[in-house]
């Protein structure tokens, strides 16, 4: 995976699960908003699933019962984007094939 597509699924995956967040209920406020940033900025290119909701879950987090029911909210938002991503790839293959067999030159 390139590096940008890394990083569109990092960003894609911390959406959703913010997404998530707020539907339970969760209040985001710009200070949340702005450590996410902080911590997307930070963490490596090619950083793992795992680590990302790790280091997602302990900002929100207050309480170990908290704490694990958010790994299950970033488990729910990992399903879904690779949902997600897996049917833009497929558009995108197919998309490319049609392409390619109109190619025409200048």
């Amino acid at each position: 995976m390139s590096t940008f597509a890394t990083q569109v699924r990092a960003r894609r995956l911390t959406a959703e699960f913010l997404q998530s967040l707020r539907a339970r209920g969760t209040v985001l406020g710009v200070d949340d908003y702005q450590r996410i940033q902080e911590l997307l900025l930070r963490l490596p290119v090619g950083t793992k699933d795992t680590t990302l909701g790790n280091a997602l879950v302990a900002l929100f987090a207050t309480t170990p019962e908290e704490q694990l029911v958010l790994q299950k909210v970033f488990a729910s938002s990992l399903a879904l984007t690779n949902q997600i991503l897996a049917s833009v790839a497929v558009s995108d293959r197919k998309s490319t094939r049609l392409n390619s067999s109109h190619l025409v030159i200048s």
